[in-house]
C-alpha cells in the first residue's frame, strides 16, 4: 500500500474514532436493575439504580457490587465495540 493510501486509511480510522467517542451507548444489567448510558469517549451521562435499590431493599454492600460489575461489563464493551472500528481498516 502507497503512503497516500496509508494517509487516507488512518484519517477515516480517526474520523469512525472520533464519531464513536461521540455516540451514545445504553447498557443494562441484570434485567434492567442497572441502566447505565454512556459515550464512546468513557463519559458516563446517566446511571439509573431504582430498580436495584428496591431489589435489594437499599443494601449498600450490594448495590455497590453489583454497579461494579455493571460498569466495568459497559467499558469492556465500549472498548471491543472501539476495537472493531480499528480493526475494519487493517
Amino acid at each position: 500500500m502507497n503512503i497516500q493510501k496509508m494517509l487516507a486509511s488512518a484519517q477515516i480510522i480517526q474520523k469512525k474514532i472520533d464519531e464513536f467517542k461521540k455516540e451514545q451507548f445504553t447498557f443494562t444489567y441484570q434485567e434492567e436493575l442497572i441502566t447505565i448510558i454512556m459515550t464512546g469517549d468513557r463519559e458516563i451521562i446517566e446511571i439509573n439504580i431504582e430498580k436495584l435499590m428496591q431489589e435489594f431493599n437499599n443494601d449498600a454492600g450490594m448495590i455497590k457490587d453489583m454497579l461494579k460489575v455493571a460498569l466495568n461489563q459497559a467499558l469492556a464493551e465500549i472498548n471491543q465495540k472501539e476495537k472493531v472500528i480499528a480493526s475494519n481498516f487493517k
